[in-house]
């Protein structure tokens, strides 16, 4: 039984701290002898005096599973939102489909921040501003494309396109909101 808990500390060793050896009950070795309980206090000590280091590993341990998560549903969300956008390019409307994919990538960004719990206030009004502006940057060109489709003969390669380049802009500002909200998540940048 020594033996593998030896075997196990190189193992763990980078994260083994200190072994104390103890008998928690009398512990009869043959008809004569036996060994009495030691080395409760001495293991009730180093627990408590590495019980900070612990829960600070463990909290930062925490905090790495929710960003993770984080990023994983943020994925899902410009996913989403960009299945819809290409959705809205590839059909035929009668009007600039930039008016339909505003709205979606608002509620990307909107639910992107609030994944990230970056709160809208004045503060950070100027950084969602920024993002939002990006997407109806591309307003002129989407209703370029999107007039494409009208015209009979191109039409479908011009839905195929539409679908892609919206898209295409959708994901580039999820992606690029994902990044921001995760720097100041983790505290790396401020609004």
């Amino acid at each position: 039984m020594v033996k593998d808990a030896f075997a196990m500390q190189k193992r763990h060793s980078k994260n083994l701290k200190h072994i104390v050896p103890v008998v928690a009950s009398i512990y009869t070795l043959n008809d004569t002898a036996f060994a009495a309980p030691e080395g409760i206090t001495e293991l009730i000590d180093v627990t408590n005096a590495l019980m900070p280091e612990g829960i600070k590993a463990g909290a930062n341990d925490v905090y790495k599973f929710k960003l993770k998560r984080k990023k994983a549903l943020a994925q899902s969300i410009v996913a989403v939102s960009t299945t819809a956008a290409v959705t809205v390019g590839a059909i035929r409307v009668q009007f600039a489909d930039a008016l339909i994919l505003s709205p979606i990538e608002i509620a990307q960004i909107n639910a992107l921040a609030r994944l990230y719990e970056v709160n809208k206030d004045e503060q950070s009004k100027p950084m969602f501003n920024s993002i939002v502006d990006q997407g109806t940057v591309s307003a002129t060109a989407k209703a370029t494309i999107s007039a494409l489709k009208a015209i009979p003969g191109i039409n479908i390669g011009a839905s195929v396109l539409n679908a892609i380049i919206a898209g295409a802009f959708v994901a580039a500002i999820g992606e690029g909101s994902i990044y921001i909200f995760e720097k100041i998540y983790t505290g790396e940048k401020k609004y």
